[in-house]
Order: structure tokens, then C-alpha cells, then sequence
């Protein structure tokens, strides 16, 4: 249960909800080009203004545009050269990124495709040849693996580029953006990881595995039958028809999938999809089996592609201590992304204080957070205005609310609840402030738990005086218990670096009421690196978790957060004068603070006395108004009987403000041990001690007071005492269970 506030009631709810459980090259020669040429002729048809003609693309026009301006930054000299691109693409090494997970919901196709193409790229370079001062486009694919610039292609696209005059990527809505680096790259899987100077872009999901004969899909673009234009973004469908170990260079075994989806000359780059819309493998390779070699008579043809092993291979998180590679230290690409996001180009001046240091951060999804803070929407019968569009409900009566996210003028979002009896429900948010219901997806919620209970993740884009920028929040609802209320929390944050004192450090910013502004800093959390593991510790016990109006220790000086841009786009440090110790790490393996207390009995309690006593301490931080707390009860009182003769000594810290609340919970669930009280509630010295900020909480210690674990609970915790201490006392503890029938528990 978390920290009572104003909001316990929403409070309970987010425990509630958080129980539902919701929910290459080829071998020998090769057969496909790696890139092909997309504007060869100088003449441009203008495009058709025709009516019949609107929903088709002009493939040249696209390309031109493509082309046009890549060049334009070729002329201003913000482009890298293709020769150092493709000297940095033959280094051989991973870079560790966190790729979005399969998301696990069977997709229709023109699901995949809409939700897809945003994450799709074409990849390519630019010449000009003798016949005109044009510039002209070679293209092949790329698919975003990291929303600020990350594109994964070929490497024999960085080949087929190096000779050309610049490189660069294109999004499907006709932004340009200059290759500034190849990250990473794998001769043997045919893979490269490259960098732009972009932010906001979409990542796809990329899954670990495909089975042979499920459905997949490619979105690619091949080159038409002259060679003159690419076909951007088409889509095709098969199946996965093998998975095979083939030699690849200097005979070292390489992994392939073999698909029947169309692709060609032109698609190299290009995702292949499964039926939830993650990245299975990337196209790389065409293959046409002879009936005899030297001969024209094709059999079949095999699609091969690098399957998602190979990219994740690639992508290796566990990577953290390897050295830079050149590309890295020879990166240099301003962090606003100005070019690449017009909607922060004019950002508002950084914010300055006396010897403070501005850092540039950019929105990342669905950080690997423990906690929120749930808002809540109150639902009416009418919306506060009238939205330009709305879907066909299906309930007779649908219920409406208001979003207030941003600090922009007009920062009010629609949200309308459909729930007919006995049907489907569904939840449309106006997700993009345009006023249209009907235009951000299907409504459907994305977890369920019965009729009543549902929960789901949207993207909205968010209105600061600089732009919009996409901010995902997972919404969830309980209509049985709470049939007026809409309840939300924070999915998202801004994450970058901070240099102090010379030292790198990762870091993650959160809004933890869910308001869509990072200035309110009572109301965010931050959390950076200090250990540069390159793993951010969210959870709230944690040494690298901090409060954003709390100063912090980073290795002996204090440091506080001088201010922060609503947007969250900018924060800005400063020495502070605080006295502030550095936290200790509460992890397993680490010593655990030694504490003296007084007892509900008011006797005096020594954790370093209790340790000697036994070869474990198990310490249980409660309350009596904890629902999930009374819920452990039965547990410990099983798990003392157990163990208590055979190592294990239990110390319980109550949270109570109350004495007698505390002593007549301990008594009637007969919890037989010591407990420390000091009437403090949530400010108790030992709860502080240990940063307890949601309980139940269990840290398990040694008897030389280190920690062993901690976040036990229920089966969990037995599992793991029956490891360290054996059976125990069996009869004890079967003698606990059958008195459960007749114990009083409190609560129930």
C-alpha cells in the first residue's frame, strides 16, 4: 500500500489495479543490389492534381523530395561523409539500447500497416550525375529502434552509400534527416545501426522469436521494373517457410528465416512483421535456387532475412562495458534535435541560475518504473463541448471527461466512455486536441479482467507554448466500483545525460502527477546513474531515486535541480549547500542500516542483538489500515512457527500513529515477535532508515546484517526461506493452517 496523501482514495485504486495481473551479404555471389537508383531521369513530372488520383503516391515526387533535401543539407555541410560512415560501419560492435517489447495483441493488417509505417524509413544516399545539376536518390530501407535517431538497416546499404555524396533517412511524413554516425555494426548478420540528428520518432517493437509457418509481413521499398523509382512503403504478407544455420563469412554459422512475403530489388532494410506488429527480422537478401548451378532455370526463390536474435545481438543491452567505438567518439550532434522537430526548434531560453548547467533531455515511453500516482477523471453525461466528430456508440448513453495536460492555452483533451451492456467497451481520447474522437484509433482497451475492469496505454500529444510532443499514458478503468471515475497515470518521462564534474550519468525525469508539466518539481521524480551501470533504478528504495525538489549526493557534492521547462525538455543543476549524506544502496549484497527502537511493549529492540540470535532477520514493514498488509499476516505468523528455532528471528516495524490500533492488529493475528513503534507513522525513523515508501515491505538480512532480499511476498518469500533454511518445523507450520479457519484475521 502506498504513502497515504489526499489521494488515498485513487492511492487504493492504483493497488487494486496493480493487482488485476492485466493484464548481409550473401553467400557467394550476391543476387539482389543493395540500394537502387530511384531518380535517374532528370525530367520530374509534375504531381497529378486529378481527384481519381489523390489517394496514390507519386513515387518520383517522393523521391525527388528525398533527394532535394539531403542535398540541401549536403550544401550547408551538415553532412557526414559516406566514406567515414563506412569506415565506422566495419568496426564490428553492438551498442546497448532498450528496444520496445512485442506488445502480444493479434493485429489485422491495415492495423499493422497505419501503426507501422510512422516507424519505417527510407535509407539512402545522394549523387548528381553529368547530364543536370540535380540531385539524384538511391534508396533502400530502415526501420527506428530508438525514438531519438536510431535506424536499423543493412550494412551493404552503407556500402552501396559510401561511394555516393551524403547519406541520410527519410520518415514517411517527408522528414530528411543527415546519417551522423554508424553506432554499431555486424558483417557476418548483415546489420547496421545508424544514428540522425532526429527526435520523436516512432520505434518499433521488436520480438524475440517467430515460429515457422506463422504469418508475417513486409513493409519495404522495392524498385519499379525500370530501376527509376521505388514503390515506398508496400506492404506485403506471407509466412515464415524456414529457419536455417547456413555458412556465412569465413564459414562462421549464420542465422537465417526464410519468409514467402514479397520484397526485391530496393526493400533491403525493410521490417518484417508478425501479427502484433513487432520486428521478427529485417529484410536483407533474395536467393534464386537453380535447378542446375550456371544454368537460368529458377526454381524458387528464397526471401532471406536477418531474424530478431541477430538484431538483438546487435542491440546488446548486457554491453555496458565496452570501450566507444570510433563512430561514438567521433559523434558530435547537437541534443535539441532542432532540425529534425520543428515543434521545438523555437524552444523558450534555457533557464539559467547562478552556477547552474543546462542539460537537453528528450521523451522516452514507458520507462521500467514500480510506482505511479494515479489522477482521475470525473465522467458525465455531457462533454464539456461539443467535439467536432465522434464514432457510432454502441451504449445508449456514453459517458464523457476532461483531460488538462500541458501548460499550453488551450491544453483541455475529450475523453468519451463507451460501455454498452453486454458488449464490448471501448475508450476514445481526443488524442491529438483537434476535437475528433474518431481519428485516434479504434478505442479498444488493450488489458482486461472481467467485464468491469480494463486498462489500456495512449499516446497523446501534448501542447507546450514550444509544440506538441507525443506523452504516453496508460488509462484504466473499474466501472463496478467507481462508475463516475476515469483513472490515469504517467507512462512515459524525459530521459538523456548530465555531465558533473566530468562524469557521464544517465538520467530519467518523471511527472508523477500525470499533468503532462515537468516545472512543478514537488511533483516529479528524478532518478540518474551514480553507479554508471547504465541501468536506472526507478524504485522508490532505491540510492539513484530522488525527488526533483530534493538536493542529492553525487560521490561527496551536492547537487539540486535549479529548474526545469514544463516541456520537460530542459533541466538545469546547481551545487547546492544542503547537507546531504550519500544514500547507501539497499540492493542484496549490501550492508542494511543497523537501527535501535522501542517496541510495542516498549522494550528495547537492537537489529545488530537480534542478529546474533539466529542466522537470518526478516524485517515486515506494516500497518494496521494496510488491507494487502492483514493480507501477509497469515504468512509470517506460518513462517515464524516454521523457522523460529531454526534461524530466523522477524522484527516488524508498524507504521501506525496509534498504539492500540497496532498492539490489537499484533495480538489478533497473534504476530508472536517483536515489532518497533514510535507513533511517527510514514516518518517512523526505521521506515526512513530504509526509504519505505509503499508497505508491505520485507528486507531479509544475515546474521552479519547484509541484505539477501527484499520485495517478498506470499509464496515468494517461503520459496525463498525454504532455500536458505530447509523444511523447518512442518507440524508448526500445518498447525498454523489448520487454526486459520478459526483465527480471527483482521479484515476478514
Amino acid at each position: 500500500m502506498q504513502r497515504k496523501t489526499a489521494a488515498t482514495t485513487m492511492v487504493a485504486v492504483a493497488a487494486a489495479i496493480a493487482a488485476i495481473a492485466l493484464l548481409t551479404k550473401a553467400t557467394g555471389q550476391p543476387t539482389q543490389r543493395a540500394v537502387a537508383t530511384s531518380s535517374a531521369s532528370c525530367n520530374v513530372p509534375k504531381t497529378s492534381a486529378e481527384p481519381s488520383r489523390q489517394a496514390f503516391e507519386d513515387v518520383q515526387t517522393v523521391a525527388r523530395h528525398f533527394a532535394d533535401e539531403l542535398g540541401r543539407f549536403k550544401d550547408e555541410n551538415q553532412t557526414m561523409s559516406p566514406a567515414e560512415l563506412l569506415a565506422q560501419a566495419h568496426a564490428d560492435s553492438s551498442y546497448p539500447i532498450s528496444t520496445l517489447a512485442d506488445p502480444g495483441k493479434k493485429l489485422d493488417a491495415e492495423t499493422i500497416y497505419a501503426r507501422t509505417k510512422a516507424g519505417v524509413v527510407v535509407v539512402g544516399g545522394i549523387f548528381k550525375c553529368t547530364k543536370c545539376k540535380n540531385w539524384h536518390a538511391q534508396c533502400a530501407g530502415g526501420f527506428v529502434v530508438g525514438q531519438d535517431g536510431l535506424i536499423l538497416t543493412n550494412l551493404h546499404t552503407v556500402e552501396a552509400c559510401g561511394k555516393l555524396e551524403a547519406m541520410g533517412a527519410m520518415t514517411e511524413d517527408g522528414r530528411v534527416f543527415p546519417v551522423k554516425a554508424v553506432l554499431a555494426s555486424s558483417r557476418l548478420n548483415d546489420l547496421a545501426l545508424l544514428k540522425v540528428q532526429a527526435a520523436h520518432l516512432r520505434p518499433l517493437p521488436v520480438s524475440a522469436d517467430v515460429s515457422v509457418g506463422a504469418t508475417v509481413y513486409c513493409l519495404s521499398h522495392p524498385t519499379l521494373p525500370n530501376g527509376k523509382a521505388n514503390c515506398f512503403y508496400t506492404f506485403s504478407q506471407g509466412i515464415v517457410c524456414g529457419k536455417f544455420i547456413i555458412d556465412g563469412e569465413q564459414r562462421k554459422p549464420l542465422p537465417v528465416l526464410a519468409i514467402t512475403a514479397d520484397y526485391g530489388l530496393g526493400a533491403s532494410g525493410g521490417p518484417i512483421l508478425n501479427d502484433h506488429g513487432a520486428v521478427v527480422a529485417i529484410a536483407c537478401q533474395a536467393v534464386p535456387l537453380l535447378q542446375r548451378e550456371k544454368e537460368k532455370n529458377t526454381q524458387m526463390v528464397w526471401k532471406f532475412a536477418r531474424p530478431s536474435c541477430s538484431i538483438l545481438a546487435l542491440l546488446d543491452k548486457s554491453a555496458t562495458g565496452r570501450k566507444s567505438t570510433a563512430a561514438e567518439n567521433s559523434l558530435v550532434i547537437a541534443r535539441t534535435a532542432a532540425k529534425a522537430a520543428p515543434s521545438v526548434q523555437n524552444a523558450e531560453p534555457k533557464p539559467s541560475a547562478s552556477g547552474a548547467v543546462t542539460f537537453e533531455l528528450r521523451p522516452c515511453e514507458q520507462p521500467s518504473v514500480g510506482y505511479y500516482r494515479p489522477a482521475s477523471v470525473q465522467l458525465t453525461e455531457k462533454p464539456f463541448k461539443q467535439p467536432k466528430a465522434e464514432p457510432r456508440y454502441q451504449s445508449k448513453k456514453p459517458l464523457y471527461g476532461v483531460l488538462q495536460l500541458g501548460d499550453a492555452a488551450d491544453n483541455r483533451f475529450l475523453v468519451a466512455v463507451d460501455e454498452p451492456d453486454g458488449g464490448q467497451p471501448k475508450i476514445y481520447i481526443d488524442r491529438h486536441g483537434d476535437g475528433d474522437l474518431t481519428n485516434s484509433g479504434p478505442g479498444d482497451w488493450d488489458r482486461s479482467n472481467g467485464p468491469t475492469c480494463f486498462a489500456g496505454n495512449v499516446l497523446i500529444d501534448v501542447p507546450y507554448p514550444t509544440g506538441k510532443i507525443p506523452y504516453n499514458f496508460c488509462f484504466y478503468r473499474m466501472k463496478s466500483r467507481m462508475p463516475d471515475r476515469l483513472f490515469y497515470y504517467r507512462n512515459g518521462g524525459r530521459e538523456g545525460e548530465v555531465v558533473l564534474d566530468g562524469k557521464h550519468y544517465r538520467v530519467l525525469v518523471l511527472d508523477d502527477n500525470a499533468d503532462g508539466r515537468f516545472d512543478d518539481l514537488q511533483n516529479g521524480s528524478f532518478i540518474i546513474d551514480l553507479n554508471q551501470d547504465n541501468k536506472l533504478d526507478a524504485t522508490t528504495d532505491s540510492a539513484e531515486y530522488f525527488q526533483l525538489n530534493e538536493p542529492f549526493n553525487v560521490h561527496g557534492k551536492v547537487w539540486e535541480v535549479a529548474s526545469m521547462t514544463a516541456d520537460g525538455l530542459h533541466i538545469a543543476l546547481q551545487p547546492s549547500r544542503a547537507e546531504v549524506a550519500i544514500k547507501p544502496y539497499l540492493d542484496p549484497g549490501c550492508p542494511a542500516p543497523e537501527f535501535v527502537g522501542k517496541g510495542l511493549d516498549g522494550q528495547t529492540i537492537d537489529l545488530q542483538a537480534e542478529a546474533t540470535k539466529g542466522k537470518y532477520v526478516l524485517l515486515d514493514f506494516w500497518a494496521s489500515w494496510c488491507g494487502p498488509c492483514r493480507g501477509e499476516f497469515l504468512t509470517l505468523r506460518r513462517l515464524y512457527a516454521r523457522y523460529k528455532d531454526h534461524g530466523l528471528t522477524i522484527i516488524g516495524v508498524n507504521l501506525d500513529s496509534d498504539l492500540a490500533p497496532a498492539v490489537n492488529a499484533a495480538e489478533q493475528a497473534q504476530l508472536l515477535y517483536p515489532h518497533i513503534f514510535d507513533g511517527q507513522g510514514w516518518k517512523n525513523a526505521v521506515a526512513r532508515l530504509y526509504r519505505v515508501h509503499g508497505i508491505p515491505q520485507v528486507y531479509l538480512l544475515d546474521s552479519q546484517l547484509k541484505i539477501v532480499g527484499k520485495q517478498l511476498r506470499g509464496v515468494a518469500l517461503e520459496q525463498r526461506l525454504r532455500e536458505l533454511l530447509g523444511p523447518g518445523d512442518e507440524e508448526a507450520a500445518q498447525a498454523v493452517d489448520q487454526s486459520r479457519q478459526t483465527a480471527k484475521e483482521p479484515g476478514k
